[in-house]
């Protein structure tokens, strides 16, 4: 069976709701020119794509920032002197400060982006055990009446078709930022499954480095750098798919999750591609703290060719 899942952010073309521990905003206009809202307030963005030109700049001001501007148009005025000109000169030191704080928002904005795409691994649950996870959902079910107590059986059935089942809505109503397809199966417990990946090309391509001067320049990301987050992104893909799975009912023992791309083939021809194959036991699962899947992968039983540049060979899946 296969099914379609992806975050939905967009509200219309050039609309998209971000979300951030600072709080919601909402940008619109395509790249390159964007008015972000927020509670910070308004922002006006304009950047020439492929030259790493970019502006920020704050619309309106608060009422202290217009007191002061009047202020000096009232000290100019009143100078008689090229002297008394010198001497009233505006300070640049809150301007300096306001635009470094632009420039620090910038690279905040930049990287958040990034992350969103290559930390999903962080954000898998804590593996139960089978004894612990039948005690979470009998106390859940004990509290919500019937319905409570049709998940709890579903969640400790060890029919094949009702694990498979429960992993299919699972999916149909997950959230995460990259656009998978999945395919299903169970067979005795061990639950399967087949990951359409993303491509390279739907990760950020662009960057923000910092120069001496304290500005901010937009750059494109080096290949390696592209594909090393890339190898991140698809290989703690399995991590979480694999985690959330043992949430979902206790006699699941173990998840081979297998991820595959479109390439072309040697006669010119798309075809899938698959790049890794990994089982996860649930209890192994459990025992490992995941900090970077590219090095965490290798503690499993996996199929996987990764070159030292992080680009990926063909592998025959589980």
């Amino acid at each position: 069976m296969g099914l379609r899942f992806h975050k939905s952010v967009s509200l219309a073309k050039g609309i998209r709701v971000n979300l951030s521990k600072s709080g919601p905003s909402l940008s619109l206009g395509p790249k390159g020119a964007t008015l972000n809202i927020s509670k910070r307030g308004v922002y006006a963005s304009a950047g020439l794509p492929g030259t790493g030109l970019s502006y920020r700049t704050k619309l309106g001001g608060s009422k202290s920032s217009s007191k002061s501007s009047g202020a000096s148009k009232a000290r100019s005025v009143g100078s008689g002197s090229s002297r008394s000109v010198a001497a009233e000169r505006p300070r640049f030191s809150p301007a300096l400060e306001e635009q470094q704080r632009v420039w620090a928002e910038m690279q905040e904005e930049s990287e958040k982006e990034s992350r969103e795409f290559i930390d999903i691994y962080k954000l898998a649950p804590q593996v139960l055990t089978a004894d612990e996870l039948s005690q979470r959902l009998s106390a859940a079910a004990f509290t919500t009446g019937e319905q409570g107590q049709r998940a709890l059986e579903a969640a400790l059935s060890t029919d094949d078709e009702v694990m498979a089942d429960l992993v299919e809505e699972w999916l149909s109503n997950l959230e995460i930022p990259a656009t998978v397809s999945a395919q299903i199966g169970c067979e005795s417990g061990h639950l399967y499954l087949d990951l359409d990946l993303p491509e390279i090309e739907d990760l950020p391509q662009t960057t923000t480095k910092q120069l001496a001067s304290g500005q901010v320049k937009v750059v494109d990301k080096t290949q390696k750098q592209l594909k090393e987050e890339y190898a991140i992104c698809v290989l703690g893909l399995a991590f979480f798919m694999a985690a959330n799975i043992f949430d979902l009912n206790a006699n699941i023992v173990e998840v081979t999750v297998s991820g595959y791309t479109q390439r072309r083939n040697k006669d010119g021809d798309m075809t899938d591609d698959y790049l890794y194959s990994a089982r996860f036991p649930r209890e192994q699962l459990r025992a490992t703290a995941v900090t970077n899947p590219i090095e965490d992968i290798n503690a499993f039983e996996s199929r996987l060719k990764l070159g030292p540049t992080f680009s990926f060979g063909s592998i025959n899946p589980y």
